[in-house]
């Protein structure tokens, strides 16, 4: 499992270009991306900069991310491994551990532009597709192999936290200026 770090911009900006002009890996960026918080049933957060992610429960607090991914131009069969990468801007209780659980989600049951708690509240959470502990800021990579190889078209996620941490991570969305949550494929060949 790669380690989590902090890397500067330039740094990540050289990584991915490393990544992205080999033959055997595709990036893909997040094509919808959201946050539900229980303080309003009505309020949507599709166009924030941020992407956050807590379990508490105290009303107010409970939030979790919705994303979606467009994957169809993607042979999922040819993929040796997908990793989900977000960029961590913050967090409560930086260097203790917190644990993230990556749920499937129908991606036609949501959209950024629309999504509420209150609509959150009813969509049905699919299988844990993996579960990551962070306890820093910066990029983390999460394994989702086994779902996108099972996948076609678009696929989506719900992250939340757990209930007994209650610690708040924020993560870069594609509204901000920094690193948009990406899924970074790698195929056994060329041009997958």
């Amino acid at each position: 499992e790669k380690p989590d770090y902090e890397v500067s911009q330039n740094g990540l900006d050289s990584m991915l270009t490393e990544l992205t002009t080999a033959d055997n890996v595709k990036t893909v960026e997040v094509s919808e991306d959201t946050y539900v918080q229980d303080n309003s049933n009505t309020d949507t957060h599709g166009s924030e900069t941020e992407l956050t992610v807590k379990r508490s429960s105290n009303s107010g607090f409970d939030r979790a991310i919705f994303l979606e991914f467009d994957i169809s131009k993607i042979e999922p069969a040819k993929v040796n491994t997908a990793e989900l990468m977000l960029d961590c801007i913050s967090m409560e209780g930086k260097g203790i551990d917190t644990t993230l659980n990556i749920y499937s989600v129908d991606p036609d049951s949501w959209d950024e532009a629309t999504l509420t708690y209150g609509k959150y509240q009813s969509i049905a959470k699919g299988s844990l597709v993996a579960q990551k502990v962070i306890n820093n800021t910066g990029i983390c990579f999460i394994d989702v192999t086994n779902f996108v190889k099972n996948s076609s078209g678009k696929v989506a996620f719900l992250i939340e936290g757990v209930l007994s941490e209650s610690r708040r991570v924020n993560f870069a969305s594609s509204e901000s200026d920094r690193n948009s949550p990406t899924l970074v494929l790698k195929g056994g060949e060329a041009n997958f």
